[in-house]
């Protein structure tokens, strides 16, 4: 999901951030995406559990990455609502039941 809304009327300025999201978002390729979950994603709900804290539920991953693809923010949302956790989860092939039930 890509959080979205333009400063600006009419989609104009720059991206605020956390006024909308849309899914699935066209800023990363299949590939970039991959590279995301095996470098950021896997390994942070590893760290989760390494602590002793299995995580299990929807973990919206807010990023910031610059154009060459290094992260410059990482925020993880575990029990909030933002937007893009709504969006992303309309975007699944899949219920949320079907999703719990495989955990």
């Amino acid at each position: 999901a890509q959080d979205h809304k333009r400063l600006l009327n009419k989609d104009l300025g720059p991206n605020t951030g956390g006024m909308g999201a849309f899914a699935p978002s066209v800023l990363l390729s299949p590939e970039q995406l991959r590279a995301v979950e095996e470098t950021i994603l896997l390994p942070t709900i590893a760290g989760i559990a390494a602590e002793g804290a299995p995580y299990v539920g929807v973990l919206y991953a807010g990023l910031m990455l610059t154009k060459s693809g290094q992260l410059l923010v990482f925020s993880a949302y575990a029990n909030e609502r933002p937007t893009g956790t709504e969006s992303a989860i309309w975007a699944l092939d899949a219920t949320l039941v079907a999703i719990s039930e495989t955990n």
